[in-house]
């Protein structure tokens, strides 16, 4: 490994919502204080200048009283780096003591909503609280929000209507994603086409007005070029139960899953077991990641070779391994997905150019 751009700590299992998409399994484990503070103490030497701490869980700030800890600790050791705090959330937490605090230590917040098809996937009669809770937010330039949505099969319907809701907010970055808990048919698809088609448009427009793109993903420098999965390469998280990994995604996914082939492969250990591959990631653990972030851009599906999209494909192994188990096939379907999504925002960018 080299240095660490980003350090992801996994507060709590626990979470106050049912998203009908998760991946996660709620648990009661929450990250105890030492760990989270020795495990910064021992990668503070191999931080970058510029890098992040991330705060998520569940939902991290069911335990805000860790992340004030854990942020005091960080700001008391007097670095010379700039450090970027971080968390994702619902929302459903924050109130005035928090929000001073975020506004106080400048964080980045990902607020995951999403719009008009919150009542349905998230938590019921939670989005009129949400949506004014993103109003009171940018009053707040302390801040740096980005809206996260998710869409699955059954709210794909909502997708357009959505979107343009997050944006009469006044969102100015927004990122979407769509659920690969459970596999689409081909209505489904068909549905998801004609809803982006409609983003699209209503991005055009926005772009008409103002000459930028709210989406993330969408901006010109966001869609021609290969994806890099950076997996246990600059990154690390620790997760509720004290783990160490090269990606935050891995602590859910082998939870109960320790005496397994692949947990060994990917697990880096607790602390006091984590031996630090700082100079090579030419062999160990990192190694593995390594060829994992490989495997799904060359080797997952024969057809990727020759597939004209191969460039722009973003199929996280992850989302794979959620949806069936890691290193498999990508589905058909999932494929389908990023074609569809790559299609459309390459269409954009043509009708921007024409203009």
């Amino acid at each position: 490994m080299g240095e660490i751009q980003s350090c992801t700590l996994l507060v709590t299992e626990e979470c106050n919502y049912s998203c009908s998409y998760c991946y996660q399994k709620k648990g009661q484990q929450y990250l105890d204080i030492s760990a989270a503070q020795n495990t910064i103490n021992c990668l503070l030497p191999h931080l970058a200048q510029d890098c992040f701490i991330n705060f998520s869980g569940g939902e991290p700030l069911l335990a805000f009283d860790l992340i004030q800890k854990t942020v005091d600790f960080i700001k008391n050791k007097n670095l010379n780096k700039n450090i970027q705090f971080a968390i994702t959330t619902n929302g459903s937490r924050i109130n005035e003591k928090i929000l001073t605090f975020l506004r106080h230590n400048r964080f980045s917040l990902m607020l995951s909503f999403d719009g008009t098809a919150q009542n349905f996937s998230r938590c019921k009669n939670s989005y009129a609280h949400i949506s004014s809770l993103i109003k009171k937010l940018l009053y707040y330039p302390e801040i740096e929000l980005e809206i996260h949505s998710v869409f699955t099969p059954q709210t794909i319907h909502q997708l357009y209507k959505s979107m343009k809701h997050i944006f009469a907010l006044g969102i100015q970055n927004a990122s979407l994603a769509f659920s690969y808990i459970h596999p689409w048919n081909a209505a489904e698809l068909q549905l998801l086409k004609i809803e982006l088609s409609r983003v699209m448009a209503l991005l055009l427009s926005i772009y008409k007005q103002n000459s930028s793109i709210p989406l993330k993903g969408c901006r010109a420098d966001e869609i021609f070029g290969k994806f890099q999965c950076m997996a246990g390469r600059d990154r690390i998280a620790l997760s509720a139960d004290g783990k160490l990994w090269g990606c935050y995604l891995m602590g859910d996914y082998f939870r109960g899953k320790d005496k397994t082939e692949d947990f060994q492969k990917y697990c880096l250990g607790e602390l006091e077991s984590f031996k630090w591959h700082r100079d090579s990631v030419e062999s160990g653990i990192p190694l593995n990641y390594l060829r994992l972030a490989g495997q799904y851009f060359t080797a997952f599906n024969p057809s990727c070779r020759t597939c004209p999209e191969a460039e722009e494909c973003v199929i996280c192994p992850m989302n794979v391994a959620f949806s069936s188990s890691l290193g498999k096939e990508v589905p058909a379907w999932m494929c389908e997905i990023k074609k569809t999504w790559n299609q459309a925002r390459k269409l954009l960018w043509k009708q921007i150019e024409a203009l």
